[in-house]
């Protein structure tokens, strides 16, 4: 509030703030801030794609996919537009599509457990196990070579169906303080582990409002 309050032009005081929002639940603020970021900086497709991930954890998700079409329509060969589309995606259905643009992103993030894991619950809602233990088992071996997120391996367990290793990965992330739990409480891909004990132990641990 101190750095809108300094700085209203600031794009990203607003984007923090909508961060902080929308992570709590309050959608409809949230929305409001990441849109008048967007409108302070209307030619940049990464303000464009912020728009699209708060619009998906408020679950618009037809919003989210034209916001990220808009975005990926911008520039070229840009993994962070396909993540954002592939994202949106898997939740209004069009999973051959998500797959794609996922897979286009994977290649050109190179080692990130990001678009591998959002990739993983792709595959999942296509029904194909075998694909997501694939995916898992790269991040695994990724992990053994170099530091990929936790929280990211997590969400791939989530995507396996595999909920005690995924709040193990989770814990680490909690010891790391990674910033991804932010987003614990409203990931839409975090629904199958709600009702465990586990997830409301976390938001406690985290001091989530929600």
């Amino acid at each position: 509030k101190k750095a809108v309050e300094f700085s209203p032009n600031n794009p990203v005081a607003h984007e923090c703030y909508s961060n902080f929002l929308t992570a709590q639940g309050r959608f409809e603020e949230g929305i409001a801030e990441i849109r008048r970021a967007e409108a302070l900086d209307p030619v940049s497709p990464r303000a464009i794609l912020m728009t699209a991930w708060t619009l998906y954890q408020a679950r618009r998700f037809d919003d989210a996919v034209a916001k990220a079409r808009k975005a990926v329509a911008m520039q070229d060969n840009f993994p962070q537009g396909s993540l954002h589309l592939g994202n949106a995606l898997i939740h209004i259905g069009n999973l051959d599509e998500a797959v794609s643009v996922l897979r286009q992103s994977a290649e050109g993030w190179g080692r990130s457990g990001l678009p591998r894991y959002i990739l993983a619950f792709a595959r999942a809602a296509q029904g194909n196990q075998d694909a997501v233990q694939k995916i898992l088992q790269r991040m695994l071996a990724l992990e053994s070579e170099s530091y990929i997120k936790p929280y990211f391996i997590a969400m791939a367990y989530v995507a396996a169906g595999e909920h005690d290793k995924a709040f193990e990965y989770f814990q680490k992330a909690i010891d790391e303080r990674n910033e991804w739990l932010l987003w614990f409480g409203t990931d839409p891909k975090l629904d199958p582990i709600r009702n465990d004990p586990r997830y409301l132990q976390i938001l406690r641990q985290t001091n989530n409002p929600i």
